[in-house]
């Protein structure tokens, strides 16, 4: 499976060289003319590449968190609190423009984690950037934040992968142990609106 990666050349070395996050526009962060599919395997441990994830946020009316226990695919973060749905760009979600691709795979992860997922149901805001340095996922990774507002009439019902969600409040989560991702995508959703 080929995956959205850019290299991290083109990144701003503020990012690629910290831990952090940035609201910055998303054409500033993510030239469109730069990034390239590689396969999985081989950008994994690739660090001249950043693989493109977005990372999604989902708040219900009340203004309380999507939340779960990692317990998943990813072994590096299994255990860890985290309120971020997302993954992988793949070609399947290849589109004309690079924000419609990357929202494409967006709209599929929840598709995946969510099991009444329904797009004409929610709002979806662009927050901005996470990257981290400090971990081996870190490392060849690059955070694409969005906040998915949930309407009055939808409640998420969670797929096997985030069996154990749970809608939290921005202070019950920071009581957590959470994945280093959620935190910084929170400071970011903090610095964007006051929730």
């Amino acid at each position: 499976m080929r995956v959205l990666c850019i290299a991290a050349k083109y990144i701003p070395t503020a990012i690629t060289h910290g831990t952090g996050f940035w609201n910055i526009p998303f054409a500033a962060i993510l030239p469109q003319d730069k990034t390239c599919w590689i396969e999985r395997s081989n950008a994994e441990k690739n660090i001249l590449f950043k693989h493109i994830i977005p990372y999604v946020l989902c708040m219900n009316t009340q203004n309380r968190l999507a939340c779960y226990i990692r317990c998943g695919s990813e072994k590096r973060l299994a255990g860890l609190y985290s309120c971020g749905i997302g993954g992988h760009v793949e070609e399947i979600d290849k589109a004309a423009t690079l924000q419609k691709t990357i929202e494409n795979g967006l709209y599929r992860e929840l598709t995946e984690e969510i099991s009444n997922f329904n797009k004409l149901k929610i709002e979806l805001e662009y927050l901005g950037v996470i990257h981290e340095n400090k971990t081996e996922a870190g490392l060849v990774h690059v955070g694409i934040v969005y906040l998915c507002r949930c309407s009055s009439d939808i409640l998420p019902e969670p797929a096997q992968e985030l069996g154990n969600l749970q809608w939290k409040s921005l202070h019950e989560i920071k009581e957590l142990r959470t994945e280093l991702w959620t935190g910084l995508a929170l400071s970011l959703l903090e610095q964007h609106k006051q929730i």
